[in-house]
């Protein structure tokens, strides 16, 4: 591996301006693009972390008195028949949900009964 002398660099830098110079719409068009690169990636980043912050401010503000109604029981894989074994294994160690809220009430459309 050669080191470039100071020489060479000055020679380097100037033969840079020169090309510059010569081809001015090309650069500017170069210098646009970078431009606009940086600047989508820069607001992408800004949007998704402000997406972020939104999602994790909503779920916050649910809190602990927060009701979760589910046409399944707590820990069933709906996948499988309602009465199937529990997809989380019996620890007691494990925390329990705050609030269990089992609501059974028929669905209608119309005057047609759905369960």
């Amino acid at each position: 591996m050669t080191i470039m002398t100071l020489a060479q660099a000055r020679e380097n830098f100037l033969a840079a301006l020169e090309t510059l110079r010569s081809s001015k719409v090309r650069s500017a068009l170069t210098v646009l693009g970078i431009v606009i690169g940086v600047s989508s990636v820069i607001s992408m980043a800004a949007i998704i972390q402000g997406l972020n912050k939104f999602v994790q401010d909503r779920v916050e503000r649910l809190g602990s008195r927060t009701y979760f109604i589910s046409r399944f029981p707590f820990g069933t894989d709906p996948s499988h028949d309602f009465h199937s074994a529990p997809i989380l294994p019996v620890c007691p160690n494990a925390f329990e949900p705050a609030s269990i809220l089992n609501i059974t009430t028929p669905i209608l459309s119309g005057r047609r009964r759905l369960t």
